[in-house]
Parts: C-alpha cells; sequence; structure tokens
C-alpha cells in the first residue's frame, strides 16, 4: 500500500486512537476490576506495538492518546455506551 502511495505522492499516516478507558481514569480502573484482577496490563501497549511498526516501516503515525488523556479529565469525549466519540471528541481530534 505505502509503495502505491508514495506512486501517487499521496502521504500514509496512520492515526492511533485510544479506546474510552485508555484515557478516562475510572473506565480504567472498572476495566481493570472486571477483567485483569490479577494481571498486569500496560495500557500503552496497544499504541507502543503500532507506533514501533510506523517507525520500522517508516510511516508517519500520530498517538492521540496523550492529548486526549488531558482532555479527558475535562470534558466526556467518548460516547457513554459505546467506545466513539461523542460530538466534544470529534471537535478535540479535529482541531
Amino acid at each position: 500500500m505505502n509503495f502505491y502511495l508514495k506512486s501517487k505522492n499521496i502521504k500514509f499516516v496512520i492515526v492511533v486512537i485510544p479506546l474510552n478507558y485508555q484515557v478516562d481514569e475510572e473506565l480504567r480502573q472498572s476495566f481493570i476490576k472486571n477483567n485483569l484482577e490479577d494481571e498486569k496490563f500496560d495500557m500503552r501497549q496497544p499504541q507502543e506495538s503500532i507506533l514501533e511498526w510506523a517507525q520500522k516501516n517508516s510511516v508517519a503515525a500520530i498517538d492521540l492518546m496523550p492529548e486526549l488523556s488531558k482532555l479527558e479529565k475535562e470534558d466526556d469525549l467518548y460516547w457513554k455506551l459505546n467506545a466513539h466519540f461523542n460530538a466534544k471528541g470529534n471537535e478535540a481530534v479535529g482541531n
């Protein structure tokens, strides 16, 4: 795919979007309690794997987790019943 995009002079960029429980501390604690009781889990592992792959393959990648983690403290960015962005989340990512 990268070869095709380069042949068309199109830059390939991956945007790594965290799940709601990765940026919301309350949801994270609930997720851990309900799913990982006695296990250690690195919430950044999925992002780190993707970013490592992108770097090795010379693909630009944008990790939204650090910024969304800051913003989530002020506003709810995801719908309560699913892990999709609500209007505030879409606005935050668009900015």
